[in-house]
C-alpha cells in the first residue's frame, strides 16, 4: 500500500444507499488526488468490492439496522487488518459511535458529510496507514489498452505487451479481451477458449476458483479471458460485474492487460476508472491525431487523470511527414512511447500465426516491446514506493526502441 501526502495513491471504496452522498464523496476525494475505485449502494456488494479491490480505505454508511454493518466491519477488520474504515451515519449518538469503534471502524462522520471533517479523517487514516507494513496485501496492476481509431493495432499491442510482461519480465499476467462484440485476442494467440465470462456469470456469482477455470492458457503460460464469445452475450455483462471481475483478477495476477475495444458505454467507463494505466494508441496521421484529441477530452470529462494516461504511437517512422512533436502539440500531452514500424517481422508474425515478440524476439519491434514493458513496470514500482504516478510528457522522452 502506498501512502504519502496529497497526490498519493490512496484508493477508496464508498458504500452508501444515497447516490448524492456517493457522488459528493467521490468528487471531493478526486479533487484531493485520491481515487475512488469502487462504489456500491448496498452493504453486501460493498463488502464484495472491498474484498476484491483491496482498497486502502472503505467508507460505509450505516444501514437502518446497525448490527449488519457492525458485523461486516468486524469481519473485514479480521481479514484485512490494514484496511482503513470510515463509518457514516445521521445518528451521532455515543452508543452508535462506540459500537462502530468496537467493530473496527477508525473514523466516524455524521451525515451529511462535511468536507473538512472528511479531510481530517482521511489525513488521520493516511498517517496511520503509513506506519503499517507495505507488504500485507498483494494487488496487481491493470493496464487498459484503448484505440484512438480503428486499425491502429491496439489488440496487437495488448497481446504483445502481455506476452512480454509474462515471458521476459516473468510476471504473472492475465490478458482480457473486453471487446464486447467479440475480439481477436484468441485468434492472435492461436487458442480456442472453451468459456467466456459472460456465459459463466450467467450461471451465478463468480469466485476465484470459477474464474481460474474459465481462463484459457497459452503455451507460454499466459492466461486469456474472453469476456464475450458471441455478440449477443454482451447483454449478460453488467456494470456491476466490472469491479468484481477485476478485483478478483487483481488478487490473482501481477498484471492484467485489457484490450478495451472501441465501444464506450458504462462498462468500459467503469473499467477506465479502475485502470492504473490507460494506454491510448495513436498513429501519425491527421484523422487519428484528431480522434486522439477527442478521446483525451473524453477521458478528461470522465475525470480520468492525465497522470494515468500513456500516449503510445504505433508504427512510428523516423522520417515520416508527421512527427511525435506534431502529435504532442496537437493533443496537448507528451508521447510516452513509440513502437517502430517494422514490416518484415510483422509480416512474418502474421504468416506464422504467432505474436511478433515470440516469432521475431530479436527484432527492433520486439525489443521496443520489452523496453515499454520494463518502463511500465518501473513506473508501477516507483508509484508503489513514493505513492505518486509520474506525469506524462514532462520528464520522459518518447522512445522508438
Amino acid at each position: 500500500m502506498a501512502t504519502g501526502a496529497r497526490g498519493n495513491s490512496l484508493r477508496f471504496v464508498v458504500m452508501s444507499p444515497d447516490e448524492l452522498t456517493r457522488v459528493t464523496i467521490k468528487r471531493h476525494l478526486s479533487s484531493m488526488d485520491y481515487r475512488v475505485i469502487g462504489e456500491s449502494e448496498d452493504l453486501k456488494s460493498g463488502v464484495r468490492l472491498v474484498r476484491g479491490l483491496s482498497p486502502d480505505v472503505a467508507i460505509f454508511e450505516m444501514g437502518a439496522e446497525a448490527t449488519p454493518t457492525f458485523e461486516a466491519i468486524r469481519k473485514l477488520r479480521e481479514d484485512l487488518p490494514s484496511l482503513g474504515i470510515v463509518l457514516l451515519s445521521a445518528d451521532s449518538s455515543p452508543q452508535l459511535i462506540l459500537g462502530g469503534i468496537r467493530a473496527g471502524a477508525q473514523e466516524f462522520l455524521t451525515l451529511p458529510v462535511d468536507e473538512l471533517d472528511l479531510d481530517r479523517a482521511v489525513d488521520r487514516l493516511r498517517k496511520m496507514l503509513s506506519q503499517m507494513s507495505t507488504g500485507t496485501r498483494r494487488r496487481g496492476r491493470v493496464a487498459a489498452v484503448y484505440a484512438a481509431k480503428g486499425g491502429v493495432g491496439a489488440s496487437s499491442i495488448a497481446t504483445n505487451l502481455a506476452l512480454t510482461l509474462h515471458t521476459q519480465l516473468e510476471r504473472k499476467v492475465a490478458l482480457v479481451d473486453f471487446n464486447l462484440q467479440v475480439g481477436d485476442l484468441a485468434l492472435m494467440l492461436d487458442i480456442e477458449p472453451e468459456h467466456s465470462f459472460a456465459r459463466s456469470v450467467e450461471d451465478g456469482a463468480i469466485d476465484e476458483t470459477k474464474l481460474d477455470a474459465i481462463l484459457a492458457r497459452h503455451r507460454t503460460g499466459l492466461r486469456l479471458l474472453n469476456v464475450c464469445d458471441r455478440p449477443e452475450d454482451s447483454d449478460l455483462v453488467f456494470r456491476s460485474h466490472v469491479p468484481e471481475l477485476f478485483g478478483l483478477l487483481n488478487t490473482m495476477f501481477d498484471w492484467v492487460v485489457v484490450d478495451l475495444g472501441r465501444h464506450i458505454d458504462e462498462r468500459t467507463i467503469e473499467l477506465l476508472d479502475l485502470a492504473d494505466d490507460v494506454l491510448l494508441i495513436t498513429y501519425l496521421d491527421v484523422p487519428t491525431i484528431r480522434n486522439t484529441r477527442r478521446y483525451l477530452d473524453l477521458l478528461d470529462r470522465l475525470e480520468v487523470p492525465r497522470s494515468r494516461v500513456r500516449l503510445i504511437v504505433n508504427r512510428h517512422q523516423d522520417n515520416g511527414r508527421v512527427s511525435n512533436r506534431d502529435v504532442e502539440n496537437a493533443v496537448g500531452m507528451g508521447v510516452f512511447w513509440s513502437l517502430p514500424n517494422e514490416f518484415r517481422p510483422m509480416a512474418a508474425a502474421i504468416d506464422s500465426g504467432n505474436p511478433v515478440v515470440l516469432d521475431s524476439p530479436r527484432s527492433r519491434l520486439a525489443r521496443s516491446y520489452h523496453d515499454l514493458a520494463s518502463s511500465l513496470a518501473d513506473s508501477a514500482a516507483e508509484s508503489a514506493v513514493v505513492g505518486t504516478v509520474q506525469p506524462n510528457g514532462n520528464s520522459r522522452e518518447a522512445k522508438t526502441g
